[in-house]
C-alpha cells in the first residue's frame, strides 16, 4: 500500500505551493503510475505491459485509432453515419474521433458492439485506442464473456443492447454515451 501512495505522490507536480495533478484524465494518470512502477520496481517491458493490462490499458499501440476504425468499418461494410447512430454516439463524439483523438473505453466498446465485431477485431480496435479487455475489471469481464459467446449468437436483439441490459442489471456504466448520463440522473431523482 505504501508503494502505491509513493507512486501517486511522484505523479503530482507543485505549482505555487499547491499540489495539482499533472494529468487530468484517469487513463493518462493510470499510465503514468504504471510507468513510475516500472522505474521503481525495475520491471521489464513485458511485466509493465501485463500490469497495464490488469488495469484495462495497453502501452503497446500498433496503429492509430481512426485508421483502425476506418479499416474495420470497411471490413464490416458499415457507413459511418449508420453505425454511429446504432452505437448512439453523438455527432460531437464522431468529430472528436475523426480529429485523431481517442474516445473512452466505453465508447470504443459501443462502436464495436454496434458493428457486431468479433472478439479479435474488438481487441484490435481497443488496442489501437490504448485499451484492452481485462478480466480484473468487472465490466470488462461481463463484456468479454458476452463477446466470446457472440460467434454463435443468433438473437434478434442487437449485441449492444444485450451488453447494456446486463451492465444495467449489475449497476455498471453503460456503453452508450448518451444513455449513461440520463440513467444516473434518473436514479438521483428517484432517491430524492
Amino acid at each position: 500500500m505504501m508503494c502505491i501512495i509513493c507512486l501517486a505522490r511522484q505523479s503530482r507536480t507543485f505549482h505555487g505551493g499547491k499540489i495539482t495533478l499533472a494529468v487530468h484524465r484517469q487513463k493518462n494518470f493510470k499510465q503514468k503510475i504504471i510507468v513510475n512502477a516500472q522505474k521503481l520496481f525495475e520491471l521489464s517491458d513485458r511485466q509493465t505491459e501485463e500490469l497495464a493490462n490488469k488495469a484495462g490499458l495497453t502501452l503497446e499501440r500498433q496503429e492509430a485509432f481512426p485508421y483502425c476504425l476506418k479499416l474495420l468499418r470497411t471490413k464490416y461494410e458499415k457507413k459511418s453515419r449508420l453505425f454511429y447512430k446504432t452505437a448512439n454516439i453523438s455527432e460531437r463524439m464522431y468529430q472528436y474521433i475523426n480529429n485523431d483523438r481517442n474516445p473512452t473505453k466505453q465508447t470504443v466498446l459501443a462502436i464495436a458492439a454496434a458493428m457486431d465485431m468479433n472478439l479479435e477485431d474488438t481487441r484490435r480496435l481497443l488496442k489501437s485506442a490504448g485499451y484492452v479487455l481485462s478480466k480484473s475489471v468487472p465490466s470488462d469481464a461481463v463484456i468479454l464473456w458476452l463477446l466470446s459467446g457472440n460467434e454463435s449468437n443468433q438473437s434478434t436483439i442487437p449485441l449492444l443492447f444485450q451488453i447494456n441490459e446486463i451492465l444495467y442489471a449489475l449497476d455498471m456504466p453503460l456503453l452508450m454515451t448518451r444513455e449513461k448520463n440520463e440513467r444516473h440522473v434518473r436514479s438521483d431523482k428517484s432517491q430524492n
